[in-house]
């Protein structure tokens, strides 16, 4: 049925626009050939963005449009929903479209979506919304009333959230100043990995470690 291939298309493109990952992150365990006289040193970290890299190859990238799935293969493009699958997938590769397409299609069957939120990026917590029997939509007013007390309720949540964060995520800062956790892991390794670094590269790996660069044998914090 068309209907059931073009509900695949809304959450491919869904995936797409918004994905599960924001950042992930390796660390090489042996040197990285990049081109003639450019390597990525052993124990480097590198940072893949998902969210640039489903914008990449595509036309109008920041547009959310299924249609464009009729003529493009989600296995061609640049699209890893669940990472990569021969590199540690999501285990919920194989389970989750098939829910999400059964879910979808019981939900939008039963009721109309109605949401509070303000913006339509992805949202870490949650995205709150309003299910409205399609036997009972003529309660206007009712549904009106329920759908100010969630946004109220949703941006007093996010003030709460937004101190939490701040408590939390100062402590986390100080914690990993104080354990001193950069310095101690590359003080452990080889003294050639930051002499045999090109420039460029050891500015770009301490900007992606939080640590900056000396010209010595070791990295300090």
């Amino acid at each position: 049925m068309r209907d059931d291939r073009y509900l695949d298309h809304v959450i491919s493109e869904t995936l797409r626009v918004y994905p599960l990952f924001g950042i992930s992150h390796r660390i090489a365990s042996a040197d990285i050939p990049v081109n003639d006289g450019v390597s990525i040193p052993r124990h480097s970290v590198l940072c893949f963005n998902h969210a640039e890299f489903h914008r990449a190859s595509f036309q109008c990238p920041d547009r959310f449009d299924p249609d464009r799935w009729e003529k493009l293969s989600v296995h061609q493009e640049n699209f890893i929903p669940f990472g990569v699958t021969a590199n540690r997938p999501c285990p919920a590769s194989g389970l989750a479209p098939v829910t999400m397409r059964a879910a979808t299609r019981e939900v939008l069957k039963r009721f109309l979506l109605r949401s509070s939120a303000a913006h339509v990026r992805s949202i870490p917590n949650r995205g709150p919304c309003l299910l409205i029997s399609r036997h009972n939509r003529d309660r206007r007013i009712q549904h009106s009333a329920m759908l100010l007390w969630m946004r109220v309720r949703d941006r007093w949540e996010d003030v709460s959230r937004s101190v939490v964060q701040l408590v939390l995520g100062t402590y986390m800062v100080w914690d990993a100043r104080r354990q001193k956790l950069c310095q101690n892991y590359f003080d452990v390794q080889p003294s050639q990995h930051t002499d045999s670094m090109p420039p460029a590269v050891a500015r770009q790996e301490s900007v992606m470690t939080g640590c900056p660069h000396r010209d010595s044998s070791r990295v300090r914090v």
